[in-house]
């Protein structure tokens, strides 16, 4: 169980390269939420639209129902 999660990368292709090597050790292959889950609050329903219409045009895909 996570006790917490912080996202965040000034330069995201030397924070996907660390990670990357990091996780690695851990032998697990990255897959969809590997058992877990992040939730993000929003302050309105057009900015969880906007959040998730945004990772789906960017490669993302819906596991579950799309927000609403």
């Amino acid at each position: 169980m996570f006790s917490h999660v912080i996202l965040g990368a000034t330069d995201s292709e030397k924070s996907k390269k660390f990670y990357d090597v990091v996780f690695g050790t851990l032998g697990k292959d990255a897959n969809h939420g590997n058992g877990s889950t992040i939730g993000f609050a929003m302050q309105i329903t057009e900015q969880a639209d906007a959040f998730h219409a945004a990772g789906v045009a960017n490669g993302g895909t819906t596991c579950e129902d799309p927000p609403g």
